[in-house]
């Protein structure tokens, strides 16, 4: 499963002594932030168990006029108990009147309980009130001395559960758990039975007979758990949603296992396709939900992080084709913002996928909507959390290449095939360059793709601390990761910290606050077009990495090794995310809310390229710093009411958002010395900057209502301005309205209740918006360029004053239910999405300065349908095994391109990459000639031309006169980007203290160009390539085997496109493979500690051919909405990390 090169296991041995210096280093981590904090925790419990008697303490009050409310409230704020009491047992107009100076609580009670039908009963801190029997007037407040039992109660997760009822079966006589789970309660004897029971709990009855301590574990009651999404500005109660929200299980999120949070999505969530970029640390992951909904804007769906709309994409100013212009400082990789983010303080994440509940975005929300809620502290004990883990890793596929052998066997065949002697091979092939001579190549066996791969590994260390009081609660974490990629060269570091705090000041009035800080150094190495791994196949098996003075052999730009050696990539990023708020509960059903946020990036990048590797032969070096600034402000009404079995809540509420990019860059050209490597030290140094703003206004309205919990209708409706369209366009409206019926409420249903006990469906219809253009696009501008040393101005943008919005709608029809009492589950849905009026890149005459323009023009759908099933298989007191399926199928399509002009399709090549959108295909197809195979008489390819006649290649040629005017004339539209099914299927076991789980994920149906692998069919030619293994089956006579690969020969490489190299890149994968040990503690220190083993992408099934480092590939885009346009076709690729990951968590 894990097959390390030889090379790679002498590297093992320190790897895994490395580990133990991590784990070192973790363990420090710990100590200092929580040393302070542990001794608080152990002074915390003493004071705990320490409670004062009421007949001890003594106060000072005055009552005049107070009701019992009031009265127990000032009680409370002198003092340390907590009144427990049920507003039906107590009179709760009934006022009181006196004036206690330096008395007792006791006494005071006493008074009280004269003045009242109340008794009252000290347990700990809590003080439980309930009504008065003829027995307890004798002592309404300590009761005759009885034998008492006491204990804790835990939840599922082994932590206090507070409010549990505490019961003496057959009677009324009980008390309830304080904050930290704890009780005491008096007893006439040892044959009473205690009834313990919570709300999303099952009740537990328990014989107390001679013990005097009982401690409890309730286990969660499915039934009654009325699970709280978080929706769009607020919350909803998951039996009442009328959309299509899916709640993320956020401990699949694993920090090691995936670049970013949102890797985890893979296979989980339906409807969501997830797709890594590569093995470079903090990569970009591409993410779809139901489809892609756009041509040129970004297609990536929106992230709100507590309530902070986040700027996803680049985190570096230095993107593929942004700050830096000078081609051979290109990066060629795209980074990832969302990277920033801790995936271990995510409390919950719910993604809206359906218009219904993402047009709340209105203008941002067309790509769906994915909502992070951090962790935040509870009431109680102070929890101290402990978690590190350490991975190794290495690619999931090594492509195979020839060795010396087979290359010098193809090599001579493809020189004998094109008509030469082979005795001329080595004096005439080329083969031989940079002082090689025959003696050296003949004894030299490079494995170069040996020399750019390393075993990866992985470190991550979480330290959080949570707790708080009745009135003030926190979260505050800190998180080191350090990670070396198995790119040789390639590490990546991050450093953050959060602190969440909310306090209520008084019953109407609370604050609160979250922060987090966050530090990433990335040194990254070159991929894909820019070179180191993606260029393995340009160097000869036959050439050495060095030569015997130690200098780089045939140093240029293609050599892998001297490519990552001699090139410098540091990204340094400080993100700042922070949201301050205040509520305030103007009336009980009425609370206002403003809450200010910020996002704040900067930037420190710094690239150096060595002249011995770059295309002009001098080195260059760049710094762009950059900074970005986020800043969000809303305010919210919100008004909940039931009115009898009507149930209301309405939502108004106005937001502002500006977003300011700023960036400067310095470059240097040409240094007088080695040591000289910062811009400013060059000889030829230039300067430039760049900023852009935009700004958005919104109007947010939103109404729920239920009846009798089982008619359900929500509406909505956003107005947003943003200053990235024209002033005749600049304000869009972005309605919605959805409606659910709980049928199993319904008494005809009865029949079915024994076992379907919850059936419910749902409508939605909705409009939101993309206005992911870029912040100038319907302005026409100009920009400076430089010609033969002299420097003008030129039109860059040909604006459009009618620019306008991109519109989605989307017809949205699901069910969602409960079968066996739980034990099964699923939701159902069918989906239309219609986006009207694309941004399209419209192909205009260079004359004008440029190639394209955006205008609003075409029509794009995808439709489909989203599954997910959950089931209980087996559920016993010592194991569980529990399964869950997701399911999508979509079908994107470009209806119509809207301009008799460009009806027949737009195709053109554009920065990194091309365009291809045709009316009848889906987005960023390709345009190619059908290759018909090889014919297996002559060794040649062939090819159908539009009317399906099979040209052989030299027939091709002769019919057209050039193979390039046989490509134009019959090139059409082929291939799918975007897999039609998507999903996962998840198996969890749990068997008393070990678990289990595996997960495997799949795409099928869609298709990938491999651009590179026109020059890797013909590598004997002018151009010395070496290609993959699969060319040693290549045509060899007509009365050999039959082949799919021509007869190789010394021809140069053509460049035009053919479906040969078009390939299927279905797959099936092992994304996750776990297994654990958890063990729970009600000791004083260690709580408990989980130590587990993780695989991840262990096993990969695939139909993509063996010379693809990996199906998942995303290509190099220079910006996010090429995503799009030019998804199926890439020119290299680089490959993706499979890893085995240990981790241990330990609760104190």
């Amino acid at each position: 499963m894990f097959s390390f090169q030889i090379s790679q296991k002498k590297m093992l041995f320190r790897r895994i002594l490395q580990f133990s210096t991590h784990l070192i280093y973790g363990m420090t981590l710990f100590i200092w932030l929580s040393q302070g904090i542990v001794l608080a925790k152990g002074d915390n419990r003493a004071q705990n168990n320490n409670f004062e008697s009421i007949k001890k303490v003594k106060i000072n009050l005055i009552l005049k006029d107070d009701d019992i409310r009031s009265t127990f409230k000032k009680i409370e704020n002198i003092t340390s108990f907590v009144f427990a009491y049920d507003e039906k047992d107590v009179a709760m107009n009934r006022s009181f009147n006196g004036s206690y100076v330096n008395q007792t609580v006791y006494t005071v009670l006493v008074d009280i309980a004269k003045k009242s039908n109340l008794n009252f009963r000290q347990v700990n801190q809590s003080i439980n009130v309930q009504k008065s029997t003829s027995e307890q007037k004798l002592d309404p407040v300590i009761s005759k001395q009885e034998r008492s039992v006491s204990g804790i109660v835990y939840d599922e997760l082994n932590e206090g559960l507070p409010g549990v009822n505490v019961v003496i079966k057959g009677t009324s006589s009980g008390t309830i758990t304080d904050y930290e789970g704890n009780y005491r309660l008096n007893i006439p004897d040892e044959n009473i039975t205690l009834v313990f029971s919570a709300i999303g709990y099952d009740d537990q009855e328990i014989l107390v007979g001679a013990r005097s301590v009982i401690d409890v574990t309730l286990g969660v009651n499915v039934k009654e758990l009325e699970e709280v999404v978080v929706m769009g500005y607020g919350t909803q109660i998951k039996r009442k949603m009328t959309s299509s929200v899916s709640r993320v299980n956020v401990e699949k999120l694993n920090s090691a296992a995936t670049n970013s949070f949102e890797g985890g999505l893979q296979g989980i969530v339906p409807g969501v396709q997830v797709t890594t970029s590569s093995a470079l640390g903090g990569s970009a992951i591409r993410v779809r939900i139901r489809g892609t909904s756009s041509v040129s804007a970004n297609s990536e769906p929106l992230y709100v992080i507590d309530g902070i709309p986040i700027e996803s994409g680049e985190i570096s100013t230095s993107q593929p084709g942004g700050g830096i212009q000078e081609w051979n400082l290109q990066q060629a990789a795209n980074t990832n913002v969302l990277a920033s983010l801790n995936p271990a303080d995510i409390e919950s994440m719910e993604v809206l996928k359906d218009a219904a509940a993402a047009a709340i975005y209105g203008s941002r929300g067309a790509n769906g909507v994915v909502l992070i809620t951090t962790k935040n502290g509870k009431a109680g004990e102070t929890k101290v959390t402990v978690s590190g883990s350490f991975g190794l890793s290495e690619a999931t596929n090594r492509i195979g290449l020839l060795n010396a052998e087979q290359y010098l066997i193809l090599a001579k065949q493809a020189w004998y095939n094109s008509g030469f002697d082979v005795a001329d091979f080595w004096n005439n092939s080329g083969v031989l360059v940079d002082g090689l001579t025959q003696e050296e190549a003949e004894r030299t066996d490079t494995d170069w793709v040996d020399q750019v791969l390393q075993v990866g590994q992985v470190a991550d260390y979480n330290v959080s601390i949570s707790g708080g009081s009745k009135k003030t609660t926190f979260y505050l974490s800190a998180n080191v990761k350090d990670q070396t990629t198995i790119l040789r060269g390639n590490k990546y570091q991050r450093f953050g910290t959060r602190l969440n705090v909310d306090h209520e000041i008084n019953e109407k009035l609370s604050i609160g606050g979250r922060l987090m800080l966050t530090y990433i150094n990335d040194k990254q190495v070159p991929t894909n077009w820019a070179g180191g791994v993606s260029n393995v196949s340009e160097m000869l098996p036959i050439w050495p990495v060095r030569k015997e003075d130690g200098s780089y052999f045939n140093v240029s730009d293609e050599q892998p090794v001297a490519g990552v050696d001699l090139r410098t990539i540091n990204l340094k990023s400080n993100q700042i995310l922070g949201n301050w708020y205040f509520k305030y509960k103007i009336l009980d059903a009425l609370s206002f809310r403003s809450e200010l946020g910020s996002n704040l990036l900067f930037n420190d990048d710094f690239h150096f390229r060595d002249g011995q590797i770059t295309s002009h032969g001098r080195s260059v070096a760049s710094t762009v710093n950059g900074k970005r600034m986020g800043y969000n402000w809303k305010n919210i009404v919100n008004y909940t009411k039931s009115f009898g079995q009507h149930n209301l809540d309405l939502l108004g509420a106005s937001e502002m958002q500006s977003y300011t990019s700023k960036s400067n860059s310095v470059f240097g050209d040409t240094f007088i010395n080695s040591t000289l490597t910062r811009p400013q030290d060059a000889a030829i140094i230039n300067a430039s900057n760049g900023e852009s703003t935009y700004s958005f206004l919104s109007y947010i309205g939103r109404a729920n209502y239920d009846f009798q919990d089982r008619y359900l209708l929500s509406v909505s409706f956003r107005a947003d301005g943003s200053s990235r369209f024209g002033p005749d366009n600049r304000w869009g409206y972005f309605p919605a309205v959805s409606l659910g019926w709980v049928i199993s409420d319904e008494n005809f249903f009865s029949t079915l209740a024994t076992s379907v006990n919850f059936f419910k469906i749902r409508f939605s219809y909705g409009l939101v918006g993309n206005s992911e253009i870029g912040d100038y696009s319907y302005l026409s501008t100009y920009g400076t360029s430089t010609y033969d040393a002299n420097t003008g101005l030129g039109i860059s943008n040909v604006g459009d004053d009618e620019l306008g919005w991109e519109t989605t709608s989307q017809l949205n029809t699901g069910i969602t239910f409960e079968i066996l009492e739980g034990r099964i589950s699923g939701e159902f849905d069918i989906y239309d999405k219609t986006t009207n009026d694309l941004l399209l890149p419209f192909p205009v005459s260079q004359m004008t300065g440029v190639s394209l323009v955006t205008k609003n023009a075409g029509t794009l759908t995808n439709k489909g349908y989203d599954l997910m099933l959950s089931s209980v298989n087996i559920n016993t007191s010592s194991f569980k095994w529990s399964s869950s399926v997701t399911l999508n199928y979509n079908e994107n399509l470009v209806t119509s391109l809207g301009d008799e002009l460009i009806e027949d399709g737009i195709s053109a090549s554009v920065g990194l990459g091309g365009i291809s959108i045709f009316p009848g295909y889906p987005v960023g197809v390709n345009q190619l000639v059908e290759w018909a195979g090889v014919d297996q008489k002559t060794g040649e390819d062939t090819y159908k031309d539009l009317e399906g006649n099979i040209l052989s290649y030299s027939q091709a040629i002769e019919d057209y006169g050039s193979f390039a005017l046989f490509e134009q004339a019959n090139r059409r539209p082929m291939g799918n980007p975007w897999p039609k099914y998507t999903g996962g299927v998840e198996n969890r076991f749990n068997f008393k203290k070990f678990y289990g789980s595996f997960l495997f994920t799949f795409a099928t149906g869609q298709t990938y160009e491999d651009g590179y692998m026109k020059a890797l069919t013909q590598p004997f030619g002018g151009n010395k390539l070496n290609p993959p293994s699969h060319m040693l089956n290549s045509w060899s006579s007509p009365d050999g085997n039959t082949s799919n690969v021509s007869q190789v020969n010394a021809s140069n490489v053509f460049w035009e496109g053919t479906s040969e190299h078009l390939y299927s890149t279905d797959y099936l994968r092992l994304r996750d493979l776990t297994i654990g040990y958890k063990i729970t503690s009600r000791g004083k220190a260690v709580k408990g500690f989980d130590v587990s083993l993780k695989m991840v992408n262990a096993l990969t099934f695939t139909k993509a051919p063996d010379f693809f480092w990996d199906p998942e590939f995303t290509g190099v885009v220079q910006s996010r909405q090429s995503n799009n346009i030019g998804a199926g076709a890439a020119f290299k690729q680089s490959p993706q990390a499979k890893s085995i990951i240990l981790g241990l968590v330990i609760n104190l």
